[in-house]
This record gives C-alpha cells, sequence and structure tokens, in this order.
C-alpha cells in the first residue's frame, strides 16, 4: 500500500514540472480592419460605413453643440445578425471608441440616438434582428478635438471574438 501511495505521489509531483520540449503557441494577432470591411464574429456581421468629425450633431443647428476644444467623432455602422435565433436590442454587442493607448472613450447616449434618428429608416437603433436581418445605425462620442486630430483611433466592438477597426 506504501509503495502505491508514493509511486502516486511520485506520478503527480512529475506532472507538475514542465518539459523543455514543449512550446506554446503565439497569441494571434488582433486583425484590424478598415472603413467598409466586414467582420464576422459569433452571430454577426459588422460593418463601420462611415466615420465624420464635427462639432454639432443633429439637423438644422438644432441639435448638441460642442464646446471650444471639443468635437464629436460619428461612426455609423452596419449590424446583421447571422445566427439563428433573433437578437434583441439588449443583447446587441457593445461598441467602444478607443484611442492609441487603448483608452476607452463613453459614448454620447443622447448624441447616438439624435444620429441614428436622422438616418433614412432610424428603426437600427431600437429594434430587434431576426435571423438574416441587419440594421444601420451610428454612435456618437464628444472627445478632445486636439487629441482626436492627432491620434490613431479606433472601434472596438465587444464580440467573441473581438473586433477592431481603424477609424484613423
Amino acid at each position: 500500500m506504501r509503495t502505491i501511495i508514493s509511486a502516486t505521489a511520485l506520478l503527480l509531483l512529475s506532472a507538475c514540472g514542465s518539459s523543455s520540449d514543449t512550446t506554446t503557441p503565439a497569441a494571434a494577432a488582433t486583425k484590424i480592419y478598415k472603413l467598409g470591411e466586414t467582420a464576422s464574429a459569433k452571430g454577426l456581421d459588422f460593418t463601420v460605413t462611415k466615420v465624420d468629425q464635427r462639432s454639432l450633431l443633429g439637423a438644422g443647428g438644432e441639435g448638441f453643440k460642442a464646446e471650444p476644444g471639443e468635437t464629436f467623432v460619428v461612426v455609423y455602422y452596419t449590424l446583421k445578425n447571422t445566427a439563428g435565433e433573433a437578437l434583441t436590442l439588449m443583447d446587441r454587442p457593445s461598441i467602444s471608441l478607443t484611442d492609441a493607448t487603448g483608452h476607452s472613450f463613453i459614448k454620447d447616449d443622447a448624441g447616438s440616438m439624435m444620429e441614428g434618428g436622422m438616418m433614412k429608416d432610424p428603426s437600427g437603433m431600437a429594434s430587434d434582428l431576426n435571423p438574416g436581418v441587419a440594421a444601420k445605425t451610428a454612435a456618437a462620442w464628444k472627445v478632445s478635438k486636439a487629441a482626436y486630430e492627432s491620434g490613431q483611433w479606433n472601434i472596438v466592438v465587444d464580440t467573441n471574438p473581438t473586433l477592431t477597426f481603424k477609424l484613423k
């Protein structure tokens, strides 16, 4: 009995060591997509179609105005449900605007609704997506104008896998 316990202990301890001939695969590099490219993730296709930088959101001067030194970044995108079941509004992936350091910026919800509501078909802002159905929508962020104009910016979509689109 003592021999069995000793042999088992040695077997378990030998499994704890590392072998010099095993290799760990390198992490796959994250693909950075360009404007207009469609990226696929589990259950959806995502395309950033257009990016605008401006000081006013809304039509005819009736919307939100950026203060001096600020700018709005408006991203227009298409989201298509490629899964076999409906994608509810609450289950849509979140999207973030990030700078070159990876800092994530908070979306301007009111500005996003205003921009999405001005689109030809504003239903993409608030509708569930049945399988095979796509929606066009928009998101807006207010950021430092100097930082936006001088840096690299991305849109990051919280999907599996994470999708990253280079804006500038």
